[in-house]
């Protein structure tokens, strides 16, 4: 309290920092003994005698809480005959009167007298990033560190500033020397992590988490960081395992529902990934359509019906809260699900509706024209002819009409679709000896 009231720097700081973000919180600072051979003194300032009595005049003041009247005692003064030590009370005045800029200016000639005045320095950043201004922080701060500073605040709020600045490599060093000093701070743990995380330093994140997963293993956050950390490790497992203990500990959030249910599918529980597709389906925006439209395909390609069933059926219960073209990929899924049940006509249907909402689905247009070849031929060759107009359908589409010709004995037209193909995909297998085949009943018809 001497120390306080003598300066008013301990009190004005503590009032000042509590208008801060939350997170650039400042407790009072732990001083160390600086092994510089420069003089410590040098970095700290005493109020001349003559000093004493306006020091005794603003004591009250400040113990009241009376910032602005202290402010304005002062400006009734000539501050350039002030100390370094009297206007670095001012700036911590004003600083507790919640007036950043005019503690800003006080630091400013505080430092003018005495550039090396450590708790200066760090006032002086302070200010600057409540006036969101990182790199003019980060220069003070450092600086403050430079001169002696040595406490766990300094250096995490330089780290935050390297990361909002510089590298996440130079904040990832700041944030570990913060708790080599406080190793129970969350403050800097998250930090931390935050930054390895940016840095792509995974395996050293997961490491992090699982220390504090150690220390408290009923954190539901930790384990939905945790099963990210896992998934960008190679372990879909481990990820998978987090997201169930996360889940046990408190409903998941829509997006991790979304990621468990896709595990769970990828690791053969059909039925926990669908339910949890099917619980959470109401929580999900349109952001998520996609994904859910791309497990939805998934499940086709892999020929899990029921599983596909049940899901095409939840996503269409959303109706039009999903995008046009995802609900044409659900029709089209659908038509698959009922082809494999040989529900040919419910089949059509579905690709027919999902042509009408997105014109530009080619393979449900393929798809449809596959299904028309043999009973109207005519439409058939009208949906080849739309789909190999759609940037990445060309080659399936010729393909078609290729087979389509082949079915009308017009080997001529055939060719010229083959031959089309062969453009598009040299490579593509077989084609050179159907090339070879049409080549020659075409030479046979000519004859």
């Amino acid at each position: 309290m001497t120390r306080l009231l003598l300066y008013f720097g301990l009190l004005c700081w503590t009032n000042a920092t509590a208008a801060l973000d939350q997170q650039l919180r400042l407790p009072p600072p732990q001083w160390v003994l600086d092994s510089n051979i420069e003089p410590l003194r040098s970095r700290e300032a005493g109020l001349r005698p003559e000093e004493q009595a306006i020091a005794s005049e603003l004591r009250p003041l400040v113990q009241q809480g009376e910032y602005r009247r202290a402010i304005t005692r002062l400006a009734q003064m000539d501050d350039s005959q002030f100390s370094a030590a009297l206007l670095f009370v001012k700036a911590q005045l004003h600083l507790a009167a919640n007036d950043p800029e005019g503690a800003r200016v006080a630091y400013l000639a505080t430092l003018e007298k005495m550039p090396d005045f450590q708790r200066a320095h760090r006032g002086l950043g302070m200010v600057y990033l409540r006036q969101d201004k990182p790199e003019a922080a980060r220069h003070h701060i450092a600086r403050a560190i430079a001169l002696g500073a040595n406490d766990a605040q300094l250096y995490g709020q330089l780290a935050y500033l390297n990361l909002e600045t510089r590298s996440p490599a130079s904040a990832i060093a700041g944030y570990r020397q913060a708790l080599f000093l406080e190793p129970d701070n969350k403050q800097w743990q998250q930090g931390l992590l935050y930054a390895l995380v940016k840095a792509r330093h995974f395996e050293a994140a997961r490491a992090l988490v699982e220390e504090g997963l150690g220390r408290d293993g009923n954190d539901a956050d930790l384990w939905l960081q945790y099963s990210n950390l896992a998934l960008n490790t190679g372990d879909p497992v481990a990820a998978l395992a987090a997201l169930e203990v996360a889940s046990r500990l408190g409903s998941l959030p829509p997006e991790s529902a979304l990621v468990a249910a896709q595990l769970h599918l990828r690791e053969g529980s059909l039925t926990r990934g669908v339910a949890l597709l099917e619980g959470s389906m109401g929580k999900l925006d349109a952001a998520h359509a996609t994904p859910l439209v791309q497990t939805l395909d998934w499940l086709v390609q892999r020929q899990e019906w029921p599983a596909a069933r049940r899901l095409a059926d939840s996503l269409e219960t959303r109706g039009k809260t999903l995008g046009a073209r995802e609900r044409s990929r659900v029709y089209a899924a659908r038509s698959r699900i009922e082809l494999a049940n040989e529900q040919t006509d419910r089949a059509r249907n579905s690709l027919e509706r999902a042509i009408d909402i997105d014109p530009a689905n080619g393979r449900a247009l393929l798809a449809l024209a596959e299904l028309e070849r043999d009973p109207r031929p005519h439409r058939a060759a009208t949906l080849f002819e739309r789909a190999a107009a759609l940037e990445g359908f060309e080659e399936q589409a010729s393909l078609g009409r290729a087979r389509l010709a082949v079915a009308q004995a017009d080997y001529s037209r055939a060719l010229d679709h083959l031959l089309r193909v062969r453009e598009l995909n040299p490579h593509h297998p077989g084609l050179g000896r159907n090339i070879a085949s049409l080549e020659r009943l075409v030479a046979l018809g000519r004859h």
